[in-house]
């Protein structure tokens, strides 16, 4: 499979870290304190870890209630470098009222750490793990089964966008400074709702990934926002930070939580 190089994946891993602690939601209130619990799946014959995020008690305490999901992809530094960003994402989401799992998906191949020809070599399995964690999401108490959405960064979001790409279960992107694979977006029929986050200035992954996303995305006539961000790297800054943050939200929102099911097809 024709990827970036290794250097794509692992580069500016600093800007990543304060781009994911940077999520932090002050606009929201925390209506109940979040809670974490741990939480596995099968994959391939592998044991697939979970780390899973929602509120303690439900609004209203309606335990028939049932919430969107948001998995998150991390990148090729997997979870040990930046476990608590990767955390707080997650929390904040769950405050803002999704279901978020963490998933950790290298345990599908036991990858440690990640070069050029181990991405290429395990690129479909990856995304295999993920579509089995949408099966284990959508089976979860209070999980609304039909509004599950992917959140990746970088390596994370060339993933979460192959994925979907074949997987109609997936409502929603956001991606992160990412791209599509190229020799992948022939087979793509249909892409969900599209989210693209990307500095004009990532020496990492360039962000010509995220014109050809677009024009990928145009090409299928796909709902989708793209926003760059002048002088941003492989991850964003100040107030940029901020702002993709708010975009990300909105965008869940919009097209995952606030979805209108699609209208019966007449007979």
């Amino acid at each position: 499979m024709e990827v970036p190089a290794n250097h794509v994946w692992k580069g500016s891993w600093r800007l990543l870290a304060l781009a994911l602690v940077s999520f932090a939601v002050s606009s929201v209130a925390l209506a109940s304190e979040v809670k974490e619990s741990a939480g596995s799946f099968e994959s391939g014959g592998k044991t697939i870890a979970v780390d899973r995020y929602g509120q303690s008690s439900l609004p209203n305490n309606d335990a028939k209630l049932k919430l969107p999901a948001v998995i998150i992809v991390h990148g090729a530094g997997g979870l040990n470098e930046h476990a608590e960003a990767y955390k707080k994402y997650a929390q904040d989401l769950a405050a803002a009222g999704y279901m978020a799992f963490v998933v950790h998906y290298f345990d599908r191949t036991e990858t440690k750490s990640t070069d050029d020809k181990t991405i290429r070599m395990n690129f479909l399995t990856w995304m295999k793990t993920l579509q089995d964690a949408a099966t284990y999401a959508g089976k979860q108490p209070n999980v609304d089964e039909k509004k599950i959405g992917l959140l990746g960064f970088s390596l994370g979001s060339y993933l979460s966008l192959a994925t979907a790409g074949r997987d109609p279960r997936f409502g929603a992107v956001v991606e992160y400074f990412g791209g599509y694979p190229g020799p992948l977006a022939a087979m793509v029929q249909k892409m969900p709702p599209t989210l693209i986050l990307h500095g004009e200035d990532d020496k990492s992954v360039s962000v010509q990934e995220a014109h050809k996303l677009e024009e990928l995305l145009k090409s299928k006539h796909a709902t989708y926002e793209i926003k760059l961000y002048p002088g941003q790297g492989h991850g964003f800054t100040g107030e940029d930070s901020k702002d993709a943050v708010k975009r990300a939200l909105a965008f869940f929102d919009k097209h995952l939580k606030n979805a209108q099911p699609a209208p019966a097809q007449s007979k």
